[in-house]
């Protein structure tokens, strides 16, 4: 639990991944401040995906002060993005300056669309697309998945 201290507009039904970084920050107003240069140089950057800064008032990884989320299309987009981001400038002074901040876990997340399922079907792979998962009309109950 905690509150936000920034968070950018983006298209939360495209960007369902995240990766989050629960830190130990030493200056919050430091950070803050960095935190704000930092979104305002990566804004053409970040394009439709979000970023966030939390202040952890409980919860969140024992030790840890603050959180720092970034969306994206998958988690592949979202290290694509990091790493174009710390490339800037402001994020260079960023990691310069801090010193006493530490990253103490690095998390990802992989949100799923919710579905409903109906008993009047089965849900299986697509025999002509194995990557994709589809509905077939007749329920094969106790029949082999394949």
């Amino acid at each position: 639990m905690g509150y936000l201290l920034g968070f950018t507009e983006g298209d939360w039904t495209k960007n369902l991944s995240a990766r989050v970084y629960d830190i130990k920050v030493h200056d919050p107003e430091k950070l803050k401040k960095a935190w704000d240069k930092n979104v305002k140089e990566a804004k053409k950057i970040l394009g439709d995906r979000r970023i966030g800064l939390v202040n952890y008032e409980a919860g969140g990884t024992p030790g840890t002060t603050h959180g720092l989320v970034i969306y994206g299309e998958n988690l592949n987009d979202v290290q694509v993005t990091l790493r174009k981001i710390q490339k800037t400038k402001a994020f260079q002074e960023y990691i310069f300056n801090k010193r006493k901040d530490r990253l103490l876990t690095d998390l990802h997340y992989q949100y799923c669309k919710k579905i409903s399922i109906t008993y009047c079907c089965s849900m299986g792979r697509d025999p002509t697309n194995v990557k994709e998962w589809v509905f077939f009309g007749n329920p094969t109950p106790g029949s082999m998945n394949n």
